[in-house]
């Protein structure tokens, strides 16, 4: 969340400023309340945590109020507010807000108690209603939901339709497309979409058949696609989350890749720690790869850990089995939403 301290009621009566960058929480729901907060400039979300999911209830912007339902009571925040954009706020100490309230009518006090009651309820509500819609919106039948039971089902049947040769087990990639139909009961056009996206993504690795011609993938590396079945899941609740968040550009996942490719090129452990020096990769990735070395776009891959970036001497730390499996879950997916957005794809294109 954000290291913001929690902001107690105020009992001093002085009108405080207090300005927030983007992505600060002002106050988490359980902290004490009572104060409210004027908008003076900004956006800020507020929001609630239900089943371990943030729920937006509402987004308040300039010239508006939050922490109006615990102005009454002083008792603890019943919802989360963070900053959308940077904010600048007046903090309007409980003790003011006592005062005036005690002015008011025993009547009005009733009504004003009975409204904060009731927008909780409503709030509660909403955040419920708001969680069967997304489940509902995630388990449709997408392209994404169609992958993943290809996937799996590619990884359970290859053993049985594997061919074995000199250089180990291979699996016919038109016998394997055939049975899918078969298993999946899934129209060839919609097998066809979906296999174009996994193989352009790069979760599958298509090989020739140097006799035959024909195309090929070897029986292990089938077998391992389930990962992207739990990546796809992570996405939602788990750690794989973030890796969609960061919005990868084209040229930031194609420099991942460039790296896993120079690092088997090197020779190097692919499932373990390599650390590649800087004057290296700017001497030869571009003419072993194609892709030249530029260090501002690792900077991403780096905050997410994905790739560490050493210091005297300069040098990437990269585990090449690793990243390339996380770039090639994350391009499936992007591209998989794309299928169901074509929309959105035809709007960026034209941005």
């Amino acid at each position: 969340m954000s290291n913001v301290k929690p902001t107690a009621p105020s009992n001093t009566g002085k009108v405080e400023e207090r300005s927030f960058t983007q992505g600060k929480l002002i106050f988490n729901a359980g902290e004490p309340g009572g104060d409210l907060f004027f908008i003076d400039e900004g956006e800020v979300e507020i929001f609630t945590v239900k089943e371990g999911q943030e729920v937006r209830l509402s987004t308040m912007r300039t010239g508006e109020i939050i922490g109006v339902m615990t102005c009454l009571t002083d008792g603890p925040r019943m919802a989360s507010a963070r900053t959308l954009t940077a904010t600048r706020c007046r903090i309007i100490p409980h003790a003011n807000v006592t005062k005036t309230v005690d002015t008011l009518p025993p009547w009005l006090k009733i009504v004003l108690k009975e409204y904060g009651a009731r927008l909780d309820q409503m709030n509660a509500s909403f955040a419920t209603q708001s969680l069967r819609v997304r489940e509902l919106q995630e388990n449709q039948l997408s392209h994404i939901y169609y992958a993943q039971l290809m996937v799996a089902a590619i990884a359970n049947m290859s053993e049985f339709i594997a061919i074995t040769q000199e250089a180990g087990k291979i699996v016919v990639i038109a016998d394997l497309l055939q049975r899918l139909e078969m298993v999946l009961n899934m129209e060839r056009p919609l097998i066809d979409r979906i296999y174009n996206v996994l193989l352009d993504a790069g979760l599958i690795r298509v090989e020739i058949e140097p006799e035959r011609k024909r195309q090929v993938i070897k029986l292990q590396a089938a077998q391992k696609m389930t990962h992207f079945v739990q990546f796809v899941r992570e996405t939602k609740h788990g750690s794989a989350k973030k890796y969609l968040k960061a919005k990868f550009s084209y040229k930031e996942t194609r420099l991942l890749s460039a790296l896993v490719k120079f690092a088997a090129r090197q020779n190097m452990p692919m499932d373990q720690a390599c650390t590649i020096p800087y004057d290296l990769l700017k001497e030869n990735l571009q003419k072993a790869i194609g892709v030249p070395f530029e260090e501002a776009l690792l900077a991403k891959a780096a905050n997410l850990q994905l790739v560490a970036l050493k210091t005297n001497p300069e040098a990437v730390e990269i585990r090449p089995q690793s990243v390339s499996r996380t770039v090639a879950c994350i391009e499936a997916v992007l591209k998989l939403k794309e299928l169901d957005e074509p929309s959105t794809k035809k709007n960026n294109n034209a941005a």
